[in-house]
């Protein structure tokens, strides 16, 4: 019976064939074949595993914009008294008095972790407090809360993208495509918290966004593709960040690369366009490549994800 259950596992396999080895080095090479056979197996099933995970995670995120499309298509009659609320990172790392926010720990890969801010060569590379790397390697996202509503954002001669935190789609304009994040974080002791109790990133039906506490990290964008008619930033009251990369100074932009677990890593994101009703079943279908390629707005690498931060004065009312 031993014996059996010994073959019937990888590691039993290795351990009974070394033992043999020391016998009969005649034999090294197939213990070799045998070694190579169950890694290749062994990462071909990780991968697999992978797949059919980011496949269940694309599968959620389906569901949630269809839900988004049906209650845009109810409401459209009463588009101009909906908010639709969307978030900017804080060029502060607060918000002003009486602003909603989101103060929220992303706990990222615990080991050999490598979460940084792209190096640039320059000793003023700008470091965004609203995307703060602490305690070696984890992330603090601050986020303010507005509607875009009452502050009339609109497509400009550059990408850009936002928090989103409605449900509906956004009925100001055309051409304005969702994005759907999935950070997949670290699995041993994880720390993800929100660190205010009263708002997170789940989108809400009607009101303000609410807190969904996971092991991972998952969120909507409202992504603005570029137009060429040249409008800018709103000024909503105070200093703030987006998510996009438009400027040559180093010193006002910045491209967060975030850890991500180790093993098994699920990360996902998935564009939405206007006219899209599923997404892609099986492959991401912006892996390892920036949304927009002009202007970058995030990217996932496969163990990593890459935030590209500007800050909005540089182009804004």
């Amino acid at each position: 019976m031993y014996l059996k259950n010994l073959f019937l596992k990888p590691m039993g396999v290795l351990c009974f064939l070394t033992f043999v080895a020391c016998e009969d080095n005649n034999i090294t090479s197939d213990i070799e074949n045998v070694e190579e056979g169950i890694l290749y197996e062994s990462d071909e099933l990780g991968e697999m595993t992978r797949k059919a995970s980011v496949a269940e995670i694309k599968a959620r995120a389906d569901e949630q914009y269809h839900k988004s499309m049906n209650l845009r298509k109810n409401r459209v009659a009463a588009a101009t008294s909906i908010p639709h609320w969307v978030g900017v990172l804080s060029a502060t790392g607060g918000c002003p008095a009486g602003v909603p926010n989101i103060s929220y720990y992303m706990d990222c890969e615990d080991k050999r972790t490598d979460t940084q801010y792209e190096y640039h060569n320059c000793t003023n590379c700008y470091r965004p407090k609203g995307a703060q790397i602490v305690n070696g390697g984890d992330v603090k996202w601050s986020i303010c809360i507005v509607d875009a509503k009452k502050y009339n954002f609109q497509r400009i001669k550059y990408s850009y993208a936002l928090f989103d935190f409605s449900m509906e789609q956004y009925l100001g304009e055309q051409n304005i495509a969702s994005i759907y994040v999935y950070n997949d974080d670290e699995d041993k002791g994880n720390c993800n918290k929100f660190m205010n109790s009263s708002y997170g990133f789940e989108r809400a039906e009607y009101g303000l966004p609410q807190q969904n506490h996971s092991r991972n990290t998952a969120f909507w964008l409202l992504y603005f593709k570029k137009d060429n008619n040249y409008m800018k930033l709103p000024n909503i009251g105070f200093d703030y960040d987006i998510f996009s990369n438009f400027d040559c100074d180093y010193a006002k932009q910045a491209v967060l690369i975030t850890d991500s677990e180790d093993d098994n890593c699920n990360n996902s994101v998935v564009l939405y366009t206007p006219a899209t009703t599923t997404s892609a079943a099986t492959d991401d279908p912006v892996y390892d490549r920036w949304v927009d390629s002009d202007y970058k707005i995030v990217k996932n690498s496969g163990s990593h994800m890459h935030y590209a931060i500007q800050k909005s004065s540089v182009w804004r009312n």
